[in-house]
Parts: structure tokens; C-alpha cells; sequence
């Protein structure tokens, strides 16, 4: 992209602001950081060189005054001066009208175009909801509102919602109680009457009977057993 000057001295004006606005840099480095001042100039005037350079090379200059002479030093014939077009001038003045007209239709039609939208809109649901009156006079009956309403449903569910872990909570509890309650009624349905001991003991179960004297014996054997058995549960 171009840039188009004046004539040279524009570009001295340019190169003497560059130059004050390094030295202000360094000056105020040099208060804070005094031994990288130079480091910190160097590096300025680099960055400085290759804007100028860049500058340079796309400058178009509107007189016919002036001369390439960093060209002709380098042995290459001058670079064609272009004067400043007048109709360029007008064509900005132009742009630039266009802009200011965008950026005011821009403040301006979209509250109107809002606004009409807005009054569109309005005119089209009463004219819809004139319409769903007419259709419920004709059947008998005008057309019920929603019952629970939408913002009753969704504060139901809010509740729900927050109730759920609760409600886990307790539905654990229940199957842990239930689990607890199943397998102590097994345990009871598997373990032996009570007094099995003592009546195979005393011989009143079928198939343990005797009739001879060892049967007796056996008899009284048992209820030896018995009755040091009923001694330890109670000590």
C-alpha cells in the first residue's frame, strides 16, 4: 500500500519524530535500568531503521521536485514521481461521506426496523389469539388455559429433583433393613427346634429307643450330658 507525501521534508518531519521518540525511551530506561541503556538504544535504532527502510519503499511523492537520490547512489534510475491526483481527493471525499452515512443509518434504521418488528408482531397475536376465540365460540366453549402451568411443572420438578437423594438415602436404609430381616428368618428356618438335644438325650425321639440295659445305661448317660450342658449355659 502507498503512502503518498508531499515532498522530503515530510518525511524529515517523520524521521526527527522517530528519532525524539527513541531518545525519550532511552531517557527514561536510562532512569530505571542505567546499564542496559545502550543495549536498550541499539535496539531502538534498529527497530527505528527497518520502519524508515519499509516506509521508504512505499512512498509516492504528489511534486515533481522530487529526486531518488539513494537510487541513483545505488546505480538505479529514479523511481517515476506520481502527482497527486485531484480526482483521488475526490473519491476520499467521497469514501469518506459514504462512511459517515453508513455509520448514521446504522444508529437510525435498526430502532425503526425493531420497532416496526415489534408492531408486526403485536398486530399478528392478538389477530391469532381474536382467531382462536372465533374458533371456541363456534364450538361452545373458549379454549382452556394450561393447568398446572409451565412454570408450575418445572418448579414440581426442581422439587423432585432435590428430593431424589433423599429419597435414595432412605431406599438404601429399606434395603438394608429388609436384607438384615431375610437373613435372620433364614437362620431361624435352618436352626433345630428347641429341646432337640434334650429329647434325643432322653430317648423320646423315634429311632432312639432302647429296651435292654445298656439301653439304660445309654439313658443315663445322657442325661448326664444333659444336665452338664444346661449348667454351662446358665453359668
Amino acid at each position: 500500500m502507498a503512502v503518498s507525501l508531499a515532498s522530503r521534508g515530510e518525511l524529515a518531519k517523520i524521521e526527527a519524530k522517530l528519532d525524539a521518540a527513541v531518545a525519550c525511551q532511552v531517557q527514561e530506561i536510562c532512569k530505571t535500568q542505567g546499564e542496559q541503556s545502550q543495549v536498550v538504544r541499539a535496539r531502538l535504532e534498529s527497530m527505528k531503521a527497518n520502519l524508515l527502510q519499509r516506509f521508504k519503499d512505499n512512498i509516492v511523492y504528489s511534486s515533481w521536485e522530487v529526486t531518488d537520490d539513494e537510487d541513483s547512489a545505488r546505480g538505479l534510475p529514479p523511481a517515476p514521481v506520481i502527482p497527486y491526483d485531484t480526482e483521488c481527493k475526490d473519491l476520499e471525499k467521497e469514501v469518506q461521506r459514504l462512511v459517515e452515512s453508513i455509520a448514521e443509518h446504522r444508529a437510525t434504521v435498526l430502532p425503526i426496523v425493531s420497532k416496526r418488528v415489534s408492531a408486526d408482531m403485536a398486530r399478528l397475536r392478538q389477530a391469532a389469539e381474536r382467531k382462536e376465540l372465533a374458533e371456541g365460540e363456534d364450538q361452545g366453549e373458549a379454549p382452556a388455559p394450561l393447568e398446572p402451568s409451565p412454570e408450575a411443572l418445572r418448579g414440581q420438578l426442581r422439587a423432585a429433583l432435590e428430593r431424589l437423594p433423599e429419597l435414595e438415602r432412605r431406599l438404601e436404609d429399606v434395603t438394608n433393613v429388609t436384607s438384615s430381616t431375610f437373613t435372620a428368618l433364614e437362620s431361624n428356618r435352618k436352626r433345630p427346634p428347641p429341646g432337640t438335644l434334650e429329647l434325643a438325650l432322653n430317648d423320646q425321639l423315634p429311632g432312639t429307643g432302647d429296651t435292654d440295659e445298656s439301653g439304660a445305661a445309654k439313658k443315663q448317660t445322657r442325661q448326664r450330658l444333659v444336665q452338664d450342658l444346661r449348667s454351662a449355659k446358665l453359668a
